[in-house]
């Protein structure tokens, strides 16, 4: 995937950039004292600690496919990148703890990082439902259940639509 100018890790640090543009245009973002009533989603399975059910398959398929296996290294979820991605969102991180997040919530340039009324775990979760809202519009099925071809266009159309 390198070859195509699109790696790894690129992807995994423009993959929220990504849902929020998504999340942007297919959701409103919720005033912050609404977001705080908003009960949190229930865990997956057994490992997980804030992934819920579709959002654990959103992120396993996520990372299998920008990590997948070869004849020298295990895909992303035999390397536990989805248990390091939940507990992040599930820890301090993912909670904004560090974050200052009093607004004003105007538009900002790159330079001045962070500008959102979200954590970045609502961010994430907003960006995986409005990516897999786009798949059931365009492909009739959630991200997890597409083609790897399917995939790959989806997440190149996510990583356009910064």
């Amino acid at each position: 995937m390198t070859d195509r100018g699109f790696g790894r890790r690129h992807f995994l640090k423009t993959a929220v950039a990504g849902g929020a543009a998504a999340a942007a245009t297919a959701t409103a973002i919720p005033a912050p004292s609404t977001q705080a009533q908003q009960p949190a989603a229930q865990p997956a399975a057994e490992g997980y600690e804030f992934l819920n059910l579709d959002e654990a398959a959103f992120v396993e398929a996520l990372v299998d496919h920008m990590v997948p296996a070869d004849e020298l290294t295990p895909k992303g979820t035999e390397i536990g990148i989805n248990i390091y991605i939940d507990r992040a969102l599930a820890g301090a991180w993912g909670k904004g703890e560090r974050l200052y997040m009093q607004g004003p919530w105007q538009v900002g340039v790159p330079s001045q990082g962070y500008q959102l009324p979200l954590t970045p775990a609502q961010l994430y979760r907003a960006g995986i439902a409005a990516t897999n809202a786009y798949c059931r519009k365009a492909y009739g099925r959630m991200f997890d259940q597409l083609d790897e071809k399917q995939r790959e266009e989806v997440l190149i159309g996510l990583q356009r639509a910064r």
